[in-house]
C-alpha cells in the first residue's frame, strides 16, 4: 500500500472527521470514500507533483519549488497572492485564469495543489479537461472516478451529499483543449456542476481564445508577462539548481543590451526565456521570431542537450542511426497528425502506429523501440509522463506542425489552410494563437491567403448588408450570440455576467488581427436603462435557466430565436448595433488591406524569382 505522508492525512482527517460527525447516518459510505479513495488520490498527486519535470528539466525529476516561479496573475482590481489560497478566493469561489501558451498555467496548478495541501485549506482535485474529450460517461461521474481511482465508490447520492459541504478545491486544467464539438455539452456539464457544488471552490485555466470567460461565475485573472525583473529572477532560480551562476550573467548581460529590448515581449514568456536559457551556450544571440526559438531548441537537443545538467560535453547514444533531418521529418509528421487529431499526450499503443506508419511512408528504415528511445533518451524530445509520452510542452507539437505546412507545395498548402486548419477547432476550443503565429512567420503569404483571408472573406459573405437591422440579424445569426445575466428575486438590477458564441475560427481570427472583441459586445458594456430591463426581463425574450437558493435567477437573452423589431430597435438605442456594423466594417478594411499587401508581397517574390 502506498506510503501516506503525515501532510496528507493531516488535511484528510481536518475534513473527515467533521463531516462524519454531521453525516452520522452516512458514516460507513463517508470513511470509505475519504480512507479507500481521497487519501491515496491525494497522496498520488503530492507525489507526482513535489518531483517534476521541466523544460530545462527533463531527464530527471528534480524537486518542484527548486524550479518553480510564481507567476504574476490579475483580475479586474488587482494582483492575485497565489501564495495564499484563502486569500485567492476571499472574494469569490470560481476564478479563471487566462494565459499564453508557455505563460506557467500548468505549474500555477501544481503550486495551487501543494500549497493547498500543506496549508490544510481544501481537499485539492486536479480535472484535465481534455481527457473528458473521449470520456461517454457524466462529468459527475468522471469526478468520482477520479477522486476514488475506479473503486468500488459511494453512491451518487452519497457523493453528491459530501460534495455539497465545500470542502473540495478543483482545479480544472486545460479548458482550450475541449474539442469544440464537445464545447457547449462540457460547458453545461461543468455550469451544472460548478451551480449545484457551489461551495466548493474552483479554478479554470484555458488559452486566450477559448471563450473562458462565458462561465457566468467565475472571475477573470491573467496571466502577466514577466517583468524585466522577474526575467533575472527566473534566469538565476533556474540555473541555481545546475550551480551555473557564472552562465546566469552571461545570459542576463546579453538580455539587458539596450539592442535586445525589442525582444523582451518574447522573454517574457516563461517557456521561451527556458528555451534561450537551454540554448545559449549554442546560440548565445536572440532570436527575431518565435519559430527560431523552436529551431534552436531542437538543434541544441539533438547536438548538446545534455550540457545543460551534466559537465564535459556527455551525450547519449544515438541508436536508430538517423539523421537530424530525417528525425525532424519525423516530428513534423508525428506532429502534424496527433495535433489534427486532437492528442496532445500519447499511450505507447498510439505513439508505436503513427511513428511506424510514418517511417513506412518516408522509407526510412529502423526500428521502432530506437527511434523511440532516441525521441526519449538520446534527444529527449518526447517525455515520459506516467504511463503516457508528451512533448515537453505542446508549443513544441504546434512548432513542427508549422513547420511540416510551410514545406508543402502551394496546392497542398492551399487544401490544409482553406479546409483542414478549420478542422483544428474541432479539437481545440480556441487557443490556436500560439500555431497561428509560428505559421505566420514560417509561411507568411500562404497563411495569410488561404486561412486569414479566405476565412475573412467567407465571414462577409455570411452577413447580410441590405439594411442596418439585417446586418445586425445576419452577424448575431452566425455568431451565435446569447447574453447570460443575474438578478436578485428582491432587486429590479440586473447584473450582465456573461456571453455566449459559438466559437468558430472566424471569432478567433477576428481577436488575433485585433480587429475587435467579442467580449465588447457584452451588454454590461452599455447604459441600460429601466425600460430596457423591462424588455429583457419579459417572458418574450428572457428565458430563466436556473435558480439558485431561490433568491436569484440567471436568464439567457437569445438574440437569434427571440429577434423582432422591438429586439433590434433596443440594440440599436443602447449603441450595440453601431458597434457591430463599425466591427463589420473592420473586417472589411482589413480584407482589402490584407489582399494589397499579399499582392505585393507575391509581386516581389516573382521579381526576385526573375532576377
Amino acid at each position: 500500500m502506498m506510503e501516506i505522508s503525515k501532510e496528507t492525512l493531516a488535511l484528510i482527517n481536518a475534513f473527515k472527521n467533521p463531516l462524519i460527525d454531521l453525516l452520522s447516518d452516512i458514516k460507513k459510505d463517508v470513511l470509505f470514500f475519504f480512507d479507500d479513495g481521497v487519501l491515496e488520490y491525494v497522496q498520488c498527486y503530492k507525489q507526482k507533483y513535489e518531483k517534476t519535470k521541466t523544460f530545462l528539466f527533463r531527464n530527471e525529476a528534480v524537486d518542484f519549488y527548486d524550479t518553480f516561479y510564481p507567476i504574476t496573475i490579475r483580475n479586474s482590481k488587482t494582483k492575485i497572492d497565489i501564495n495564499n489560497i484563502e486569500k485567492i478566493f476571499s472574494e469569490t469561489n470560481f476564478i479563471s485564469v487566462i494565459g499564453n501558451a508557455g505563460s506557467g498555467k500548468s505549474m500555477l496548478m501544481k503550486h495551487l495543489f501543494l500549497t493547498s495541501v500543506k496549508q490544510v485549506f481544501q481537499i485539492p482535485i486536479v480535472i484535465e479537461l481534455r481527457n473528458l474529450n473521449h470520456y461517454e460517461g457524466s462529468f459527475f461521474n468522471y469526478i468520482k472516478e477520479t477522486i476514488t481511482n475506479k473503486k468500488l465508490a459511494p453512491s451518487n447520492k452519497i457523493l453528491g451529499q459530501i460534495l455539497e459541504n465545500g470542502n473540495f478545491l478543483f482545479l480544472l486544467d486545460g479548458y482550450d483543449e475541449i474539442y469544440s464539438e464537445n464545447k457547449e455539452k462540457l460547458s453545461n456539464a461543468i455550469e451544472e456542476f460548478t451551480d449545484k457544488y457551489n461551495k466548493n471552490l474552483f479554478i479554470l485555466t484555458s488559452r486566450p481564445g477559448a471563450n473562458a470567460e462565458s462561465f457566468p461565475r467565475f472571475e477573470c485573472c491573467f496571466v502577466k508577462p514577466l517583468s524585466n525583473i522577474q526575467i533575472k529572477e527566473f534566469t538565476l532560480k533556474q540555473l541555481n539548481k545546475v550551480d551555473e551562476g557564472k552562465l546566469a550573467e552571461k545570459i542576463i548581460e546579453v538580455i539587458q543590451k539596450p539592442e535586445n529590448k525589442e525582444y523582451n515581449s518574447y522573454l517574457s514568456s516563461p517557456l521561451l526565456l527556458s528555451m534561450f536559457i537551454l540554448t545559449f551556450n549554442s546560440y548565445p544571440e536572440l532570436p527575431k521570431s518565435k519559430s527560431k526559438f523552436y529551431w534552436n531548441v531542437y538543434d541544441t537537443l539533438c547536438t548538446k542537450h545534455d550540457t545543460f545538467t551534466k559537465h564535459g560535453g556527455y551525450q547519449h547514444e544515438r541508436v536508430s542511426s538517423l539523421q537530424n533531418e530525417e528525425i525532424s521529418k519525423i516530428l513534423e509528421w508525428f506532429s502534424y497528425i496527433s495535433l489534427f487529431e486532437g492528442n496532445y499526450n500519447f499511450d505507447s499503443e498510439y505513439l508505436n502506429s503513427k511513428l511506424k506508419n510514418i517511417i513506412d511512408k518516408l522509407s526510412l528504415t529502423c526500428q521502432i523501440e530506437n527511434l523511440i528511445h532516441d525521441l526519449v533518451v538520446a534527444i529527449s524530445i518526447i517525455i515520459i509522463d506516467g504511463l503516457e509520452y508528451k512533448f515537453p510542452h505542446k508549443s513544441l507539437q504546434e512548432y513542427f506542425t508549422a513547420k511540416l505546412i510551410s514545406s508543402q507545395s502551394k496546392e497542398v498548402k492551399e487544401k490544409i489552410y482553406s479546409g483542414k486548419m478549420a478542422d483544428l477547432s474541432k479539437y481545440t476550443h480556441g487557443g490556436n494563437e500560439n500555431l497561428w503565429n509560428l505559421c505566420n512567420e514560417l509561411d507568411t503569404i500562404a497563411f495569410n491567403k488561404y486561412f486569414i483571408l479566405h476565412n475573412l472573406k467567407y465571414f462577409i459573405k455570411s452577413i447580410d448588408e441590405t439594411s442596418i437591422e439585417n446586418l445586425i440579424y445576419s452577424f448575431l445569426k452566425v455568431t451565435g450570440f446569447k447574453q447570460g445575466f443575474w438578478k436578485k428575486d428582491n432587486s429590479e438590477r440586473i447584473a450582465f455576467v456573461s456571453i455566449e458564441y459559438y466559437g468558430r475560427t472566424i471569432d478567433s481570427i477576428i481577436a488575433y488581427l485585433e480587429i475587435g472583441n467579442y467580449s465588447s459586445l457584452s451588454l454590461s458594456n452599455y447604459e441600460i436603462s429601466k425600460q430596457h430591463n423591462d424588455l429583457i426581463l419579459s417572458s418574450k425574450y428572457a428565458i430563466a435557466k436556473r435558480i439558485d437558493d431561490k433568491s436569484e435567477t440567471y436568464y439567457t437573452l437569445d438574440y437569434v430565436n427571440c429577434w423582432d423589431e422591438t429586439l433590434f430597435r433596443f440594440i440599436d438605442s443602447i449603441g450595440l448595433a453601431k458597434h457591430i456594423v463599425d466591427l463589420i466594417g473592420k473586417v472589411h478594411l482589413k480584407v482589402e488591406s490584407l489582399g494589397k499587401e499579399i499582392k505585393m508581397k507575391e509581386e516581389n517574390a516573382d521579381d526576385l524569382l526573375n532576377l
